[in-house]
């Protein structure tokens, strides 16, 4: 099996964690302030109503505690916050955890840690239409324009079983997913950025279960935004600026370039280079495959804005295992990765990270 690490290219660990803060489920006017300015003293009935109102979680049958913590982002000045919120029912245990950047609620997800689900299993219309409502709710109470946008998509989703919809520059796909055992159906949508490109960055995705409760919202749109999509700088010009650096890392280390894969893609300033973390700008990453291996690399990268010329990342690829040929494109995924992945997993540094400022709230 072939593995990559890109020495030199790989942006640093704050990429794991700006990524994945990427969700949006607002409820309320009574918490449109919440979106900007987190105030401590709304934590508890913000977390309750979000929960019975949003997610369809019947909250008085459950004893509740809730944490609140907050911090820096690692690698990073954004200030966090995160509420954790812990449900003890007859038939089950639940947790949720809510996170804000900047002030901003971005994250919300829902853990199943004892029993059962309680309720019904819910046909694909129902959870259609409960995907429906729980968009409105949210486009409604916190001006969220886009969703005005998503529920005809989901209603056309719930009449034809289509699961994927295209309405103006809008993707919207639905699937069924073991993902976990609180998750069942995922929707998702995708506002194009450019000549059709969809990226993770600029899309909100939802997570129902089996029995209708929305288990997770990711939505990228509320932190990461399209800086420009102007691409001034050609094909051509990218694969020869980079040439530059791949063919003087081939010389040096004889080695020979075997063959070459460009694309383009809209990805955000995850290291802060250009000043702005969340800001979307085009790329073209350039990628070479060698003859040999030579101390584990086979190849190498690199990665320029096709909106300056500037270089973003370089650096060789490096292999743990047995070296394949043909289109080397899966080889190099660090410099491309996608923040849907990530997101959850990075939930793990909640319980991780020292804890400030903690209050604890029971109800």
């Amino acid at each position: 099996m072939v593995r990559l690490l890109l020495t030199q290219t790989v942006p640093p660990i704050k990429v794991v964690v700006t990524v994945c803060v990427v969700l949006t489920l607002l409820l309320g006017n009574l918490f449109v302030s919440i979106a900007y300015t987190y105030p401590y003293a709304d934590s508890k009935s913000f977390a309750l109503n979000f929960l019975m109102g949003i997610a369809g979680v019947n909250v008085n049958n459950y004893q509740v505690s809730i944490n609140v913590s907050t911090g820096k982002m690692p690698l990073s000045q954004h200030d966090q916050t995160d509420i954790s919120v812990e449900l003890l029912g007859k038939s089950n245990d639940f947790q949720a955890i809510f996170t804000f950047i900047d002030g901003k609620f971005c994250i919300y997800h829902l853990y199943l840690l004892s029993g059962t689900l309680d309720g019904s299993e819910q046909n694909y219309k129902q959870t259609m239409l409960i995907a429906k409502k729980s968009i409105e709710t949210y486009g409604g109470l916190f001006n969220a324009s886009y969703c005005s946008e998503l529920t005809p998509m989901i209603a056309m989703a719930a009449t034809t079983g289509d699961s994927i919809t295209e309405t103006g520059n809008i993707v919207q796909t639905v699937s069924q997913t073991g993902a976990s055992l609180i998750e069942s159906t995922k929707l998702q949508w995708f506002i194009k950025v450019k000549d059709n490109y969809t990226i993770p960055y600029r899309s909100l995705s939802m997570s129902i279960s089996k029995t209708g409760i929305v288990s997770g919202i990711m939505d990228n749109l509320i932190l990461y935004h399209v800086a420009t999509t102007d691409i001034l700088v050609s094909e051509t010009q990218a694969v020869n600026r980079a040439m530059q650096y791949i063919e003087a890392y081939a010389n040096k280390h004889e080695q020979k370039v075997m063959s070459v894969n460009v694309t383009l893609s809209f990805t955000p300033d995850i290291d802060s280079k250009r000043g702005d973390d969340f800001a979307i700008y085009p790329l073209w990453t350039v990628k070479a495959l060698f003859d040999k291996r030579t101390e584990s690399v086979y190849g190498y990268g690199v990665s320029i804005w096709a909106d300056n010329g500037e270089v973003a990342y370089f650096g060789p690829g490096m292999s743990f295992g047995p070296l394949t040929s043909g289109d080397n494109t899966h080889l190099w995924f660090i410099i491309g990765i996608v923040p849907a992945a990530l997101a959850f997993v990075c939930l793990g540094t909640y319980f991780k990270r020292k804890e400030k400022n903690r209050r604890r709230i029971k109800e």
